[in-house]
């Protein structure tokens, strides 16, 4: 595992144990999502944390793992691309269209990207190395998000990168469920 890896994995167990206790006594939100990276067609799994600031302002952090996307195996080349993609963005309320709350988005991002190779050839198969690259950026976007019972609030949000994950995502959508956290 890679110093930077270490790194991030660090900083995500970090900041988890501090919204998890802060959480506890400001009601802030926490949710499992799904994501998918257009341009390189990755789903991404992926964690939020939401701090309400007013009843239009939220402040937000989030961790998105998308899956390995092999490329094709040309002249006995196996490309596998991997990306972690981490987000701080202000959310601000502007409308609501029959219960549900429209949001636009805007913030920065980190992404790692990591590319792994092997050749394939005559029943041998041996890893070429990995090649791996950061970069920092942007995002704006428009999002929506209605409240089902009591508790979840299930959101959908599309962004346009710029910057940083502009080099792989062309577009990210993205669906979840945020829970309180009590």
């Amino acid at each position: 595992m890679s110093a930077l890896k270490r790194l991030l994995l660090v900083a995500c167990a970090f900041v988890s144990i501090s919204a998890l206790s802060i959480a506890q006594t400001h009601g802030e939100r926490l949710a499992g999502e799904l994501s998918f990276g257009f341009a390189e067609a990755n789903l991404g799994i992926g964690v939020v944390y939401v701090h309400p600031l007013e009843d239009w302002l939220e402040l937000g952090g989030e961790v998105t793992y998308f899956l390995p996307h092999s490329g094709n195996s040309t002249l006995g080349v196996d490309v596998n691309d991997c990306f972690w993609l981490v987000m701080a963005n202000a959310y601000a309320t502007f409308d609501q269209i029959e219960g549900a709350n429209v949001y636009g988005i805007g913030g920065l991002n980190l992404v790692n990207w990591t590319r792994s190779t092997y050749f394939v050839g005559s029943g041998d198969e041996y890893e070429d190395g990995a090649q791996s690259e950061n970069k920092i950026g942007g995002q704006i976007g428009i999002g929506a998000n209605r409240i089902f019972g009591d508790d979840i609030l299930v959101h959908f949000e599309l962004m346009i990168p710029f910057g940083g994950a502009n080099a792989w995502f062309k577009v990210i959508a993205q669906a979840g469920a945020r829970v309180p956290i009590f």
